[in-house]
């Protein structure tokens, strides 16, 4: 992957932005409902 042309910080910049995500998420395991599977 970082043979990519794509700039390093580009993805440093994703990735924080994924860890904010996470963390807006409310803190609970991600349980699926086994109902309607």
């Amino acid at each position: 992957m970082k043979s990519l042309p794509i700039s390093s910080s580009f993805w440093h910049q994703c990735e924080q932005a994924w860890h904010q995500f996470l963390n807006a998420l409310p803190k609970q395991p991600l349980v699926f409902p086994k109902n309607g599977v």
